[in-house]
């Protein structure tokens, strides 16, 4: 199954470090690094959705079948 987009942007910010994640901005600057296509914008709304929404992908995530 193909990743869409924001999949592979959530991915990518979910790997990085949990000290990035306390300063959004940071994460904002690495996400735009490793998809150039984005701008500040959009980028900028990515991570504001990440960090709105981490407390519940990763308890989707460990939560057994």
């Amino acid at each position: 199954m193909e990743m869409t987009t924001k999949e592979e942007h959530l991915v990518f910010l979910d790997a990085l470090p949990i000290e990035t994640m306390t300063r959004g901005m940071g994460a904002c600057q690495k996400l735009r690094n490793a998809f150039p296509d984005l701008s500040n914008r959009q980028a900028s709304q990515i991570v504001a959705y990440w960090m709105e929404t981490a407390h519940t992908r990763k308890a989707q995530q460990t939560t057994p079948d």
